[in-house]
């Protein structure tokens, strides 16, 4: 059985709490989205690789003092979910902690690998950031089928973001439990900077409070550096 892989890199986690952590990170390509406006992903250069490749890759890159956690990415992974079945054990025997990056539309394929990763960390995207493509329902079912597990939720705002999709993302987070921590982040543009108000954020972040515990505006620290 093969993937595309679009890479497998070393690099520092940008994003969620795990912000600063020395990460594997093995990026799928291939998306069911695909329309995501502020997307960083190039879908056209992949590789096709079997999981000893895949193996052999990350076991070069880790070294006897390698990360201790592993990040499937994308692109959206859960697309290639009977590969993850072979993989992601196998990183499990090499001691990582295993986290998925998924955009939380894939419920059913979640169900087949869900006990064999560590952290969820699932995206919910507003319909004016995928063109219009309303995805409520799914994301409502994935959250679903993240209970029980420890599971962290990424918003991606900038200044084009409607207020009213916004509510309606906030309030299917707090239906699915109002202890899912919340990562706020405002869209960086490449050399553009960020691509959001201060004041805009500002209002955001207090709609996502009236909902939600744990809320954090967290830059996408990656991008703000220029590492991978």
């Amino acid at each position: 059985m093969k993937a595309r892989v679009a890479d497998i890199f070393r690099s520092i986690q940008g994003e969620g709490p795990y912000t600063g952590r020395d990460t594997l990170f093995v990026r799928f390509a291939g998306c069911n989205i695909g329309t995501c406006r502020y997307c960083d992903t190039d879908f056209k250069s992949y590789r096709e690789m079997d999981v000893r490749e895949v193996l052999s890759e990350a076991g070069r890159l880790s070294g006897a003092a390698g990360p201790r956690m592993a990040s499937v990415t994308g692109g959206e992974p859960l697309m290639q979910d009977g590969f993850l079945k072979a993989l992601l054990p196998e990183l499990r025997r090499r001691d990582m902690r295993l986290l998925l990056e998924t955009n939380g539309t894939l419920p059913e394929r979640l169900s087949g690998i869900r006990d064999m990763v560590d952290v969820v960390s699932m995206d919910i995207k507003l319909p004016g950031s995928v063109g219009g493509v309303e995805l409520w329902e799914e994301h409502r079912r994935f959250l679903a089928a993240c209970a029980g597990k420890e599971v962290y939720v990424k918003l991606v705002v900038d200044e084009r973001s409607d207020e009213r999709e916004f509510r309606t993302a906030i309030g299917l987070l707090g239906d699915a439990g109002p202890s899912v921590p919340l990562f706020l982040q405002p869209a960086v543009n490449g050399t553009e900077g960020v691509g959001i108000s201060l004041a805009a954020l500002d209002r955001f972040y207090k709609v996502a409070r009236s909902y939600v515990r744990s809320v954090t505006v967290s830059t996408q620290m990656h991008k703000v550096v220029g590492v991978a």
